[in-house]
């Protein structure tokens, strides 16, 4: 919730509510361009809805690869989706909102507002102080690599042990504990966990943005090729996306891969792989990929860190 917005199920929704609706809205006003915000966008788009966003950030998705959220922003406002950054709501009176977009307010009408600011973690009612298990500065559960809380014989996995809140993340934990309790060596040492945005396209990436990277202070060579010089992509008509690799201008280790695509959740799996593998971007572009097929994206954008990508033109 926001301090000047509250959630009442009807008029305000959570994305509990967006799951649980009884009508399509006609006016949406989704409060933040996170990827629950995005996702429910895209969603209601479909569905029939006028669907805005509204982001207090400079670009939608912050923390993500600048470059590929700029991608995703104009897909998606080529779907007739409204998006606004730097933005934010200053008040509202029944279903009319005072919106303020780079420093100027308009006044707009809603049928629906959909809160997408982020949750915080679920464990008041699980009476964990009776117990004893501690809990950190922003009130997650603290556990060790064999996800164990300072209660030897309690374990935790999940969105309670903190970020990223990912239920591919939970899954592996939830491995993890479960061996672990059944007395088989193992702990969770994870290095890398793509993130996906399931809008259409998807957004998908893991390890370091470029903004990222270069605050690390890598040196960084990166490769990109555009979806819209992939023949599969072009047989379906698909012009928007692209890959993305990051890589130390050293090694040509690989920092980050990041992919705007149809089922880009699908082809980030090949780079995570790869970077829990500490393959480099050469061993991507040296690996035979199926013709036609939206997997060459990544191949060739493999082959463009060294400028050898074969369908464009390499800078």
């Amino acid at each position: 919730e926001l301090p000047n917005i509250k959630r009442d199920g009807n008029f305000v929704w959570n994305s509990d509510d967006a799951v649980a609706l009884k009508e399509i809205p006609k006016k949406l006003l989704i409060i933040g361009a996170g990827a629950v915000g995005l996702e429910f966008a895209s969603i209601y788009s479909r569905l029939g809805s006028d669907v805005t966003v509204i982001e207090i950030a400079n670009q939608i998705l912050p923390g993500i690869d600048n470059e590929c959220a700029t991608t995703l922003k104009r897909a998606l406002e080529k779907q007739n989706i409204k998006i606004f950054t730097n933005s934010k709501v200053i008040g509202y009176k029944e279903n009319v909102f005072e919106i303020e977009i780079e420093g100027n307010v308009k006044s707009f009408e809603f049928d629906k507002v959909l809160l997408a600011v982020g949750r915080k973690p679920n464990v008041e009612n699980l009476n964990l102080e009776s117990v004893g298990i501690s809990l950190n500065e922003k009130g997650f559960i603290k556990v060790n690599k064999k996800l164990q809380t300072n209660v030897e014989n309690i374990y935790a996995i999940g969105d309670v042990i903190g970020q990223p809140l990912l239920a591919h993340k939970a899954s592996k934990e939830g491995i993890t504990a479960v061996e672990i309790i059944a007395g088989i060596e193992s702990e969770y040492d994870v290095k890398y966990i793509p993130s996906v945005v399931y809008t259409n396209p998807e957004l998908a990436s893991v390890g370091l943005s470029e903004e990222e990277a270069k605050k690390k202070g890598y040196k960084i060579k990166i490769g990109k090729f555009p979806i819209s010089a992939n023949g599969k992509a072009l047989s379906m008509n698909i012009t928007d996306g692209l890959a993305k690799i990051i890589t130390n201008e050293e090694n040509d280790e690989i920092l980050g891969i990041h992919i705007v695509s149809p089922e880009a959740s699908s082809l980030i799996s090949e780079g995570t792989l790869a970077m829990e593998s500490y393959l480099t971007s050469e061993d991507i572009a040296l690996t035979t990929h199926p013709h036609p097929s939206i997997s060459e994206i990544l191949m060739e954008a493999a082959e463009n860190v060294k400028k050898k990508a074969i369908h464009i033109i390499n800078k």
